[in-house]
């Protein structure tokens, strides 16, 4: 056997991360037939374990490419001799924190080299209090259905509020001199494990309460101010079977994006939510349809274990096919909609496919009807599945008034949607580091 084993370097995760990287090993040069340009591409392990496994044809030169999912590229050549197992190891540089290990495996922080140059962000200021206690944001974000859309968009200021905002206690919170975390609905469902911060980066380790009882009772959001910022994060809860979730606030990214992210430590997942973030679904497929490591066809077939896991798989797949001839998940989209109405994902999901096979007018109202369905839902977790739920109704969205009322609302929450993340997180007001208006 002549072959490689390749690793992304990465201290201090806990856990090895079964795909945290893609690797493409192109054949340079061999002994044997110098026309032979031989190529493979496949998700590598991160961490310190030993590695993964590719296998080559020949002894000879090989360049081997690896892309994290923040989009880093790191290259090497290697010269393997037959019978020969080479290992190559990368690394995407040193965290700044144990903390940010998997903040910084993400992508969302730079290397510890370029962490501390405060030129790229502001210092803190003072939380603002009247914005932290305004009504309108803090409390209108609990509903799991289509009024949550008008009240989120009104409070935001881009229009005025028709509604009342539905009350509730939110009894869990954590706060540093800069900042604070409130999670709504239902606290006392998770619990913050610790609370870490520095100059530059608030963070919250959240760990659910199990055994989980009845969806209406799971944390949907972390309402997040810092400095004098408003954010709405979505946590994917529950997520098992660990579910730690890690909701970070760091003042040195733009302000064009939100400054709050969202990290799921599962060490099988962690991978394909970085290249889902990054929008490279190329390489999230990938993942999730490897002969080796292919975790579609478990996670949506066992559905009943990690729903929200499942729909992001799904929400890759349905994006990284064209073709619209029956895949073997295709019948699993319908039971990911019935099975779980407290996710507004797998409705998106299953109209986004079926309007991609529609050809019959009936398979087009199907679709129609299903778009309609998860936006009365709520908002999706996942902001692929928010840009898909807005392009669905846009397509029928001349049919009615209803419709098109629906299709505004979409369009007017992804303009507050951090595209750069997997998850769902909304810009409500505020800048960091600087003082609002009123």
């Amino acid at each position: 056997m002549t072959a490689f084993t390749i690793l992304l370097e990465k201290q201090m995760l806990g856990a090895q991360v079964a795909a945290g990287a893609i690797a493409t090993v192109r054949m340079v040069s061999s002994g044997v037939d110098s026309t032979t340009r031989w190529r493979k591409q496949v998700p590598v392990e991160a961490g310190f374990g030993a590695g993964t496994m590719v296998d080559v044809p020949v002894a000879g030169v090989y360049d081997i490419e690896l892309v994290t999912p923040s989009g880093e590229v790191l290259s090497d050549q290697q010269n393997v001799a037959d019978g020969e197992i080479k290992r190559v190891a990368f690394t995407v540089g040193e965290s700044p924190h144990e903390w940010l290990s998997w903040q910084r495996l993400s992508g969302y922080v730079p290397k510890k080299s370029a962490y501390y140059d405060q030129r790229l962000w502001r210092a803190p200021t003072a939380v603002n209090e009247s914005l932290a206690a305004h009504p309108e944001i803090r409390e209108a974000v609990i509903e799991r259905n289509r009024t949550m859309w008008s009240k989120v968009i009104a409070s935001s200021g881009h229009r005025s509020s028709t509604t009342n905002s539905a009350f509730v206690r939110m009894r869990e919170e954590t706060r540093t001199r800069y900042g604070e975390l409130k999670i709504v609905p239902h606290p006392l469902r998770s619990k913050i494990l610790t609370t870490e911060a520095d100059a530059r980066i608030l963070q919250w380790l959240i760990e659910p309460e199990v055994p989980w009882t009845h969806p209406d009772t799971w944390p949907r959001w972390g309402f997040v101010t810092v400095d004098q910022a408003c954010e709405l994060a979505t946590l994917p809860m529950p997520w098992t079977p660990d579910g730690r979730i890690e909701v970070s606030f760091d003042r040195g990214r733009p302000d064009a994006m939100a400054h709050s992210t969202v990290i799921v430590r599962d060490p099988q997942f962690a991978g394909v939510l970085g290249y889902l973030g990054s929008g490279r679904m190329d390489y999230a497929n990938l993942i999730i349809q490897a002969d080796d490591y292919g975790i579609i066809q478990s996670l949506i077939h066992d559905k009943m274990m990690n729903p929200l896991a499942a729909a992001g798989a799904a929400v890759i797949a349905v994006l990284a096919t064209k073709e619209t001839v029956l895949q073997r998940w295709d019948p699993w989209l319908d039971n990911l909609t019935n099975f779980f109405s407290w996710m507004p994902d797998g409705a998106v999901v299953l109209a986004h496919r079926r309007l991609q096979q529609a050809q019959a007018e009936h398979e087009f109202d199907f679709a129609r009807d299903k778009f309609v369905q998860a936006f009365d839902r709520g908002i999706p977790y996942y902001v692929a599945a928010l840009s898909m739920l807005s392009g669905g109704l846009g397509q029928f969205a001349t049919e009615s008034k209803e419709i098109e009322a629906r299709y505004q609302e979409t369009v007017a929450l992804l303009s507050m949607v951090d595209p750069n993340q997997p998850f769902t997180v909304i810009r409500l007001a505020g800048k960091v580091g600087h003082a609002t208006n009123g």
